[in-house]
């Protein structure tokens, strides 16, 4: 595994590789430096795009049976969590306006498995195989993944391009996602740009935050007992 790393000298921005032994154990690595303001401003500049909102081509409301309370909503343990709508890869070579939500899950599935990734995390790839094979047994029993990808192998904002690549390679199925520096992400989930992988277990039916983690193990274990079904 091989992280990538972004200083700031006299100015102008350079790149220094750093090598890191090849991981694929369920140990959360630790992510990038918080960007410094001049950084951000650079990033802000050399990526048109955003998260903000744009036609969307697959957004889907609820469910009546949805039963979160803005109310109760916060950003910990045990808080119902607020609406994310991301950029979704939807199989298509060229960028389209495909986003996902969410809350379109909400009444509709059993559990939400959220996993926070990057190109440069050896250990949140491996976990692709493992997670597949639980999407596709239990997703007509009520679960749904969202695998969001916060950065490319270069620490760089996932484009297209680079997401089809990864999709096609991996040959996953469930939902891939991108939120460039886990923006949105950080403003509705208490993750604070630590290590990676990062996890998370929520509610379907009221958008409670369950279970926040690092190891794949310990959200298996939940998510089975919310599906009352056998961890694999």
């Amino acid at each position: 595994m091989r992280r990538i790393v972004r200083t700031f000298s006299s100015g102008l921005l350079a790149i220094a590789a750093t090598g890191l032994a090849a991981c694929d154990t369920g140990t959360s690595q630790p992510g990038p430096p918080t960007p410094t303001n001049e950084q951000q401003t650079a990033d802000a500049a050399a990526t048109p795009e955003t998260n903000a909102a744009t036609p969307e081509a697959s957004a889907t409301p609820p469910a009546a049976t949805c039963l979160f309370d803005p109310a109760k909503q916060g950003k910990v343990v045990g808080a119902q969590i607020g609406n994310i709508k991301l950029k979704q890869w939807d199989g298509s070579p060229t960028e389209s306006n495909t986003t996902y939500e969410l809350h379109s899950n909400c009444g509709k599935k059993k559990v939400v498995w959220m996993f926070l990734s990057a190109g440069w995390c050896g250990a949140c790839e491996a976990y692709v195989p493992q997670v597949e094979t639980w999407y596709q047994k239990y997703k007509d029993q009520g679960l749904e993944v969202m695998w969001i990808e916060g950065w490319d192998e270069n620490n760089d904002p996932p484009t297209w391009e680079w997401m089809d690549a990864w999709a096609k390679e991996k040959k996953q199925t469930f939902p891939l996602l991108r939120d460039f520096d886990f923006k949105q992400v950080q403003d509705n989930l208490p993750y604070a740009g630590g290590g990676l992988p990062w996890l998370a277990v929520i509610d379907g039916n009221t958008m409670e935050l369950v279970l926040e983690a690092e190891s794949r193990a310990e959200t298996e274990t939940k998510v089975a007992e919310m599906l009352g079904v056998p961890a694999l």
